[in-house]
């Protein structure tokens, strides 16, 4: 519980020192107009990356958070077009 609550306070303080949610309400990584922004940040600097849709926040997840899983998921797709 303690790890969390340090993690979350961690989260509320990146927010605050965010930049400002864009006002066009697009995706800053796939463009898609949204009703929510999901708050991406690199996991080991804690350094803010932008404001994207809930579906490339999860998908970059699955994918490592990384560059390294997105290549390789490029290349999967690269490979059976």
């Amino acid at each position: 519980k303690a790890c969390k609550k340090e993690s979350d306070l961690y989260r509320k303080h990146l927010k605050k020192s965010a930049p400002k949610q864009p006002e066009n309400m697009l995706c800053e990584c796939c463009g898609t107009k949204v009703d929510t922004f999901y708050f991406d940040h690199c996991h080991e600097t804690g350094k803010f990356r932008g404001w994207v849709c809930r579906s490339c926040n999860v998908g970059m997840g699955f994918l490592g958070d990384n560059i390294e899983g997105l290549e390789k998921a490029l290349a999967y797709l690269r490979k059976i077009k």
